[in-house]
């Protein structure tokens, strides 16, 4: 198929798109900005699982999990996963990698979030710690989809501006 376009064409269609390797601390930056995702998707793990609240001051201090089931446990370990598996991969992983730790953080909290609207609620340890994860978790994914863009820009000017001395 290459073969039958213009020569012009052909050399625009067959080259690699340029893309400068992040150094040193860019480099550091971008790879272990999964890591601490994948760190705060395993807090909020974990205080999901743990006793977290009671409901209007009656009975006994219940997990989330006995709130909310198995699907922000799924979507916690969909998410650690994801951005382990993306992670120091080409140029835009980082921001898909971003868009849906943010996306997945933000669906894992309403079925915690939305029955306990109604209800005065007397938190526990797991409560906090399943916020901080989860606060921190979708902070992360942010960081991640912002900054990826600018890692590479910031790349490019520094690579642009050694050039010119």
């Amino acid at each position: 198929m290459i073969d039958d376009l213009p020569f012009a064409a052909t050399m625009f269609w067959s080259r690699e798109p340029e893309r400068p390797e992040l150094d040193g601390r860019r480099r550091i930056l971008h790879r272990s900005l999964p890591l601490a995702i994948a760190g705060a998707a395993a807090l909020a793990f974990v205080g999901y699982l743990l006793p977290a609240h009671q409901l209007d001051g009656q009975g006994a201090f219940h997990s989330n999990f006995a709130d909310g089931g198995v699907l922000p446990l799924i979507l916690l370990a969909a998410i650690a996963a994801f951005a382990l598996a993306l992670r120091g991969r080409r140029f835009g992983t980082g921001i898909t990698a971003g868009v849906a730790t943010m996306l997945g953080a933000a669906l894992a909290m309403l079925p915690v979030l939305v029955p306990h609207l109604v209800h005065d609620v007397h938190s526990g340890i797991g409560q906090h710690v399943f916020v901080a994860g989860i606060l921190a978790t979708f902070a992360g994914g942010a960081a991640l989809a912002i900054g990826e863009p600018l890692l590479y820009a910031s790349t490019r000017r520094a690579a642009a501006q050694r050039s010119l001395r």
